[in-house]
């Protein structure tokens, strides 16, 4: 790693809840950040990436569902819902990164 270099991080994007999937790109060794894209809506949890051969990412996370009814993030609706869930709903989107 190192100036330059892309590096990339997967995170929930909310201030308030666990909601929103969203791929972010750093290439100052991660002081500064760009939005990529999102590339899921609604509860989110544990995300992790891969990089395949063909330069395809790959993120797997804990899809938590849409917002429940009456969706609040400032009472953390998505968090207590993804708590609750035995048996998390895998997923895995691929992301293809345009030069």
């Amino acid at each position: 790693l190192g100036v330059g270099k892309p590096l990339l991080l997967t995170h929930p994007q909310s201030e308030l809840d666990r909601a929103n999937g969203t791929l972010l790109m750093s290439t100052s060794a991660g002081t500064t950040w760009k939005r990529l894209l999102q590339y899921s809506y609604g509860c989110h949890a544990s995300s992790q990436l891969v990089q395949f051969r063909d330069g395809t990412i790959g993120v797997l996370f804990d899809d938590g569902g849409p917002f429940p009814a009456n969706y609040n993030p400032l009472a953390g609706d998505c968090k207590d819902k993804i708590q609750q869930i035995v048996g998390m709903n895998e997923t895995l989107v691929q992301i293809k990164i345009r030069n």
